[in-house]
């Protein structure tokens, strides 16, 4: 379980994408429907973590993208945004 500190630590390094052995400085998306893509992050200020970018378009059409810190082979979620999500229902 990570703290808050050690949270707010991973979201603001500074991160790139890798495709193949190479460390990206820019990225074009082009988006078809339906969608899903999943990127590779690293940061060149602390190299020990390495990141999972997770976006991806729903049948719904709904926007999400994750990114994960992945630690000793599990995924740690850090942020999730849900564009045009439709809600959750409220039970009372």
């Amino acid at each position: 379980m990570l703290t808050t500190e050690q949270a707010k630590y991973l979201l603001d390094l500074p991160k790139k994408v890798v495709e193949g052995n190479e460390v990206l400085n820019t990225l074009t998306i082009t988006q078809m429907f339906p969608f899903e893509v999943r990127y590779e992050l690293v940061s060149d200020r602390d190299d020990e973590f390495i990141f999972l970018w997770v976006v991806k378009q729903s049948a719904k059409h709904t926007i999400r993208v994750s990114l994960h810190v992945q630690e000793n082979g599990s995924k740690i979620g850090l942020l999730r945004i849900d564009f045009n999500g439709g809600g959750h229902k409220i039970l009372r």
